[in-house]
């Protein structure tokens, strides 16, 4: 038995890499090929495993944007099929997953397991290309497909991410899930196995970028106010979290600092920069930040265009050009586009609000997992001020997992509860 869940969190660790870590541009690629692969054999071993009744998943909200895509195409008579094949894309990974977990039986923490042995190999890779570990550091660069030469930093790490604040993000999420898999395993080596992997993260960290340490201290705040029971609790989680990060980072950058002193001074100039230009300067800003709000909160003049969009891709740079997530989604679907977003994430909130109030009846560790829901949602409001992180490839593939599996377990509950 333990042979045989071994085997489904490999085999499944496998899947979620292909899906999470290879990265394409257009509606064929290996996360597809692997979603469709998945899907036709859900739909094979329909009568014996998986219940037609499941099959409706509030994923399928995504096609209301894949409609809308298609109409601002024809409408705009642009041909750029960027945002339809997007959503497509999106719908098939989604319905991939769906079935990944359907026909690997795949428990809570069995799914948890597997999707962190598969983003700590992207915390791994972004060590080697960091400190060039034996050697390897041009070879660990090379794997991430998406690096260009010229956005090549010695002092920040990549990953296999498709940017420096996206690998920083995915890598805070993945020190919040390793927190959760403390608090829920017991087996004392699953614990230090995950009291490690936090570390790792959380130092990681340090050399990736200023928005995923952000983004670690903000999924600290709603993460913990939503699991404490009172606000006493809240404040003494806060404090013990940021303590963490604190003594994790003062303890690898004093390693860094003994063995790559010329490394350790940029990464730690970039890093705090705000802090650096504020006793410099008396005014506390970065120059990422302040290039973005100079340059990239420009929408058009054309009426008709912002509010319906141009249906261009961002990299076309035809229907205007921006690295933040809310310009991005108005330049290309319109002031529409963007209200249509924002009301798929509020559904799934709404969404998730229910199946909250049932699992908290039953003191259930999917509790958890909703709650880790809940924080990505709202941070992606927030997130989007500064970068393009709506439908991010891994960071929004591991929302529609962990949705998905919630989901899942949700409904098999509440059909064994009226039985």
């Amino acid at each position: 038995m333990q042979y045989f869940t071994h085997y489904k969190v490999a085999v499944s660790s496998l899947a979620l890499f292909l899906i999470f870590f290879i990265p394409n541009s257009g509606l064929i690629g290996v996360p597809v090929i692997t979603s469709v692969f998945f899907i036709i054999c859900g739909l094979l071993l329909s009568k014996k495993k998986v219940d037609n009744k499941l099959q409706i998943t509030p994923i399928y909200i995504l096609l209301i944007p894949l409609i809308y895509s298609l109409f601002i195409i024809l409408f705009s008579q642009s041909g750029d099929l960027y945002y339809f094949i997007l959503f497509t894309k999106l719908i098939i990974i989604s319905l991939g997953l769906y079935y990944l977990i359907i026909l690997f039986n795949l428990n809570i923490y069995e799914s948890l397991k597997s999707i962190l042995i598969v983003l700590l190999v992207n915390v791994l890779i972004t060590y080697v290309q960091y400190f060039d570990l034996f050697s390897l550091g041009d070879f660990a660069l090379n794997l991430n497909s998406t690096f260009l030469l010229h956005a090549y930093k010695p002092y920040r790490a990549m990953g296999l991410m498709a940017g420096y604040d996206a690998n920083g993000i995915i890598i805070a999420m993945t020190f919040v899930l390793s927190i959760i898999l403390i608090k829920i395993s017991n087996s004392r080596t699953a614990k230090l196995f995950y009291i490690a992997s936090a570390i790792l993260c959380g130092f990681s960290i340090f050399f990736t970028s200023r928005t995923g340490l952000l983004t670690l201290l903000l999924f600290f705040l709603i993460f913990s106010f939503l699991t404490s029971k009172n606000l006493f609790r809240y404040v003494m989680n806060i404090i013990i979290y940021i303590l963490i990060v604190i003594v994790i980072l003062l303890g690898g950058s004093k390693i860094i600092k003994s063995q790559y002193p010329i490394l350790y001074e940029q990464s730690y100039n970039f890093m705090f920069e705000a802090f650096i230009n504020y006793t410099e300067t008396g005014e506390f800003y970065t120059s990422s930040f302040d290039n973005t709000l100079e340059n990239h909160y420009e929408l058009t003049n054309d009426l008709i265009k912002l509010i319906f969009g141009t249906s261009y891709s961002n990299a076309s740079k035809l229907g205007g050009y921006s690295d933040v997530g809310y310009v991005q989604i108005i330049n290309g679907l319109g002031i529409i586009g963007l209200i249509i977003i924002i009301f798929i994430y509020i559904y799934w909130f709404i969404k998730l609000f229910n199946m909250s109030k049932y699992f908290k009846r039953q003191l259930n560790v999917k509790i958890n997992i909703i709650y880790y829901l809940y924080t990505i949602i709202l941070l992606m409001f927030i997130i989007n001020i500064k970068g393009p992180y709506f439908f991010a490839n891994t960071i929004f593939f591991l929302f529609l997992f962990l949705f998905n599996l919630v989901f899942i377990k949700f409904k098999y509950s509440r059909k064994l509860s009226m039985n």
